[in-house]
């Protein structure tokens, strides 16, 4: 059977995927990202993001720069891991010049596609450009919220913390207790010491 151009980006990027999630230990990250620079080419956003973390994590040499500019295309056309990712280089300078309106835009980008720890770093970046300058916290709060409900064990010690002391929210501490408990699930160790502390705390109040 002949491949349609709609065909050939899936089926390499198939095959960078097969290589990249194989269980060997160690992976032909040669054939990886060959295969994933092919579907990049015919126009696969997931492959330009997948090619993006192999330089970004080092498997090839670490390459901030390159993968910078493969978050930058993969964003650009909707992808919102990449757009995460993006924000994340711009919010260190790595591989790009530090900035933080760009980390807030693109962090907002992929937020607002769902994308759980984008939900986490905007609302940390917000929490603290605004401790800062003095801000509301309620966009901030809003924004752990979001990602403390998909599960992210962070965000959900965060917001154990804004219900104790009233950040962005009116002070709760049964809500408190109960997030601090999410993240305890997942064997967060910080929430545990935050959870203990505040439970002697309320034994003497």
């Amino acid at each position: 059977l002949k491949e349609s151009k709609t065909e050939k980006p899936f089926i390499y990027k198939l095959l960078g995927d097969a290589y990249d999630y194989s269980s060997c230990e160690n992976p032909d990250y040669d054939a990886i990202a060959t295969y994933y620079k092919k579907a990049s080419v015919l126009g696969s956003t997931d492959a330009i993001h997948r090619l993006a973390t192999v330089y970004f994590y080092g498997h090839m040499g670490k390459d901030f720069n390159q993968s910078a500019e493969l978050y930058k295309q993969s964003a650009k056309a909707g992808n919102m891991s990449s757009q995460y990712m993006l924000g994340w280089q711009y919010e260190r300078g790595l591989g790009v010049q530090e900035n933080v309106d760009k980390a807030l835009y693109w962090f907002e980008k992929a937020a607002l596609q769902g994308e759980p720890y984008a939900q986490l770093e905007l609302g940390n970046l917000l929490m603290n450009i605004n401790l800062e300058q003095g801000g509301t916290m309620v966009e901030a709060f809003s924004w752990i919220k979001k990602s403390a409900k998909q599960g992210v064990y962070v965000a959900q010690r965060i917001l154990g913390k804004c219900y104790q002391y009233g950040i962005g929210c009116s002070r709760d501490i049964l809500e408190s207790r109960k997030w601090y408990k999410e993240a305890i699930k997942q064997g967060d160790v910080v929430s545990q010491y935050l959870f203990e502390k505040l439970e002697k705390k309320s034994q003497y109040s």
